[in-house]
């Protein structure tokens, strides 16, 4: 059977293949995976022109999802991530783009920004999603402490020490001794942490980081944590310091409480030597170098001094000797006038003239004959560069003295630290409360902890005056709040925590009632991410089922 003989096609004009260039180029681009673009911000919208840029223009926000989606989850976080960025800069608060967003910003290791994005959703949209956000928010944040504390613990038992962070101090939960001792140790355990954190030093492990390392650990003891147990968190946490606490009935005083406090060194004494000595001579020579610097300054000032004196003087050379042809033509004409009886007092000024003219000079002389090896300098310039280069010099001068002087005390503060040895069992200092007054106490021992590390009372923020309803029983209601979180129960901590608002306004977030974190510490990754997505679509779907919003 003979082929059909093809037609011919009239030939495209140059506008035809040029669109057909457009599509083409627009279809590939469709097909090509995206980058995402290196961002800082924490929103949704931190960059949304450079994710916009990398997604197919003429995809619409469905299809992005899509990709989207695909991208997460194949495990690209980072490609799924720009394109759920540029979902939300088209329509900010998409919710689909909202949960997956934020798990890939907690799969990046940046659980505090999952928690930005969600709490940020409006709860005029959606409230029963908004609320679900912020619920699996707090419980991704304690997955995230929960898994770093298994890293960790795993890896100091296969011998791997984590590296010293300088001025990082571990408090451990206060330990609780006798039965006359009220039990609150979990409350002020946070209590003590958030005044301690509002210090401008030491800086702290995170709280919820501390208590899910004590209990990856196996030292979350119900009474708390003792010295020995402070030391060996810090340790695995790479602390420098670890900071804790015993109170116990005091002797002889029915109804007080005395408290111990203890901060230790979790450095290996030879290590902290050396490394105080490396950061002693490294400091010293930094402050020489400054103040080399400093010199060098301080000899251009001097030069640049010099030249304006000289250009100033050469100003007023200039000046005198216009002086002096005025006084000269005002005597001639004073003669050609015959006004002779003026003609002597005009020439007394011109001889009074001629002295500080010839004093010039002779000034003027003598900065000539001091410019000769300083030429090159001074006149690389004008007067007025080389007024500007005066004013930058003594402009940059206070700072560079203010920074040598900074890096000189810094060498004399390491070299007084190495020199002030920590005992074994590290420093202690106590106090005495009465029981039904320890509320006071997280202050208190803010002021003890500061003087043990610095010497003296750390300066910095101290827990606020507690309002007239925070009282004993108030603490209480805190600790008993803390201690339904961990167990789970979030409506009776719920209930707890605004009895004791007077004590902490700002309590952690609760999680998802049944949120285990030993349970989801030992899924996989492709298991949480399932777990967490199905979750957010459920309460999704029951909020858009329920009407509480479009």
């Amino acid at each position: 059977m003979p082929r059909p003989t093809p037609s011919r096609a009239p030939r495209p004009g140059a506008r035809t293949l040029a669109l057909a260039g457009v599509l083409l180029i627009l279809f590939l681009a469709g097909c090509a995976p995206s980058v995402p673009p290196p961002t800082t911000g924490t929103g949704p919208a931190a960059d949304p022109s450079s994710s916009l840029r990398r997604v197919p223009v003429l995809s619409t926000v469905g299809g992005v999802l899509d990709m989207g989606r695909q991208s997460f989850e194949a495990g690209r976080h980072a490609v799924a991530g720009a394109r759920f960025e540029a979902v939300l800069a088209r329509e900010p608060h998409e919710p689909l783009a909202t949960i997956y967003l934020g798990l890939c910003r907690w799969f990046a290791g940046h659980p505090e920004e999952t928690a930005a994005l969600w709490e940020a959703y409006p709860d005029d949209r959606l409230p029963g999603f908004a609320a679900a956000l912020r619920t699996e928010a707090a419980s991704l944040a304690l997955l995230a402490d929960r898994l770093r504390a298994r890293g960790l613990v795993r890896a100091a038992f296969q011998g791997a020490q984590e590296p010293l962070v300088p001025g990082l101090a571990l408090l451990a939960r206060p330990r609780l001794e006798g039965p006359d001792v009220p039990g609150a140790g979990r409350a002020l355990h946070l209590l003590l942490h958030q005044g301690l954190a509002g210090l401008d030093a030491p800086r702290l492990v995170p709280y919820g980081l501390a208590r899910a390392l004590a209990a990856e650990a196996g030292l979350d003891h119900p009474r708390g944590a003792d010295a020995e147990d402070a030391l060996l968190l810090a340790q695995l946490t790479g602390a420098q310091y670890a900071i804790s606490c015993t109170l116990a009935p005091a002797p002889g005083a029915p109804g007080t409480v005395r408290t111990r406090l203890t901060v230790q060194s979790a450095e290996d004494p030879a290590q902290r030597l050396l490394r105080l000595g490396a950061a002693a001579e490294e400091a010293a020579s930094a402050a020489a170098d400054a103040r080399r610097v400093l010199a060098d300054l301080d000899q251009d000032l001097a030069l640049t001094a010099f030249g304006l004196r000289y250009f100033e003087a050469e100003k007023r050379m200039g000046e005198l000797l216009a002086r002096r042809k005025a006084l000269e033509a005002r005597i001639l004409e004073l003669n050609r006038q015959r006004r002779l009886d003026e003609v002597p007092a005009a020439l007394r000024r011109l001889e009074r003239h001629e002295r500080t003219f010839a004093a010039a000079q002779q000034e003027l002389r003598e900065l000539e004959q001091a410019t000769v090896g300083l030429a090159a300098h001074i006149f690389a310039h004008d007067a007025e560069a080389l007024a500007r280069r005066d004013d930058e010099l003594r402009a940059a001068r206070p700072a560079l003295e203010a920074r040598a002087t900074e890096l000189r005390q810094r060498a004399d503060i390491a070299r007084a630290e190495a020199l002030r040895r920590w005992p074994p069992g590290g420093r202690s200092a106590g106090f005495d409360l009465p029981a039904a007054e320890l509320t006071r106490w997280p202050a208190l021992a803010v002021r003890a902890a500061g003087a043990l590390l610095d010497g003296r009372p750390l300066p910095g923020t101290l827990p606020p005056a507690f309002g007239p309803d925070a009282d004993l029983d108030g603490l209480l209601a805190l600790d008993r709040a803390l201690a339904a979180r961990e167990a789970g129960d979030q409506s009776a901590a719920r209930e707890l925590l605004a009895r004791a608002r007077a004590l902490a306004p700002r309590p952690p977030a609760l999680p998802a009632p049944d949120f285990d974190p030993a349970a989801q510490a030992d899924l996989s990754a492709q298991a949480i991410a399932e777990l967490y997505v199905q979750r957010l679509t459920r309460a999704l779907e029951a909020a858009r089922g329920g009407g509480g919003g479009s």
